[in-house]
C-alpha cells in the first residue's frame, strides 16, 4: 500500500541543545515548554557508552524517541508531538507566511537572540510505504520512508495524516 502524506501546518523548532536559557526562562515555543513541564519532552542518561550525560526524549505512546541537537521537534495540527532529522525537515518542510507577518529574513535557523517570534509554521507532504501492523496490542503502521526509515504509528495519527496513493512505485524496496 502507498499512502500520500495529507498537507497541514505545522509548528516546529530546531533543537540546539537546551530548551531554557541561563536565566532558567524556556525560549523554546509554549507547548514545548508546557510537553517539557508535563515530562512529554525529557532529559534521561542516554542508552550508548557514547552518549552524552544527558539527552532529550519525546514520549510518544510510551515510546522514548532521543531528540538530537539539529533535529526538529514538530507540534502537528492536532497537537501531537514528533522528532525529525534536520534532512528529512528541510526535505519534507518549508516556511508557510501568515498573514500579515514577513517570512524568514534570510537570517540564521538559530536561536541567537531567543526570541519565539522567529518562529515559522512549516507545512509538509511526503510519500511512505506502509502496512497494517500491531504493536504492544495497539493497531497501527508500519511506516517506511524514502530514506529507509522504519517507525511505526498508531492508526488514529497516522490515518488523519495519510491517504492511499494509487500510483507509481516511488519508495522501489520492499518493505
Amino acid at each position: 500500500m502507498k499512502f500520500r502524506k495529507k498537507p497541514g501546518t505545522v509548528e516546529a523548532f530546531q533543537y540546539d541543545g537546551d530548551l531554557i536559557d541561563a536565566e532558567r526562562n524556556y525560549y523554546v515555543p509554549e507547548w514545548a515548554a508546557v510537553a517539557h513541564q508535563a515530562g512529554i519532552l525529557f532529559y534521561m542518561q542516554g542508552d550508548s557508552p557514547d552518549a552524552a550525560p544527558m539527552e532529550l526524549y519525546l514520549n510518544v505512546y510510551g515510546e522514548h524517541w532521543n531528540v538530537r541537537v539539529g533535529d526538529y521537534v514538530i507540534c502537528n495540527g492536532d497537537g501531537s508531538l514528533d522528532v525529525c532529522s534536520a534532512q528529512a525537515f528541510e526535505r519534507d518542510y518549508e516556511p508557510v507566511q501568515s498573514a500579515g507577518k514577513s517570512t524568514r529574513d534570510g537570517s540564521d535557523h538559530e536561536h541567537g537572540d531567543r526570541n519565539q517570534e522567529k518562529m515559522l509554521n512549516y507545512i509538509g507532504v511526503k510519500i511512505v510505504k506502509a502496512e497494517q501492523q500491531e504493536k504492544d496490542g495497539r493497531p497501527g503502521y508500519k511506516v517506511k520512508y524514502p530514506d529507509g526509515y522504519v517507525s511505526w504509528s498508531p492508526k488514529d495519527v497516522f490515518e488523519k495524516a495519510y491517504r492511499i496513493l494509487d500510483y507509481e512505485d516511488f519508495i522501489n524496496e520492499d518493505m
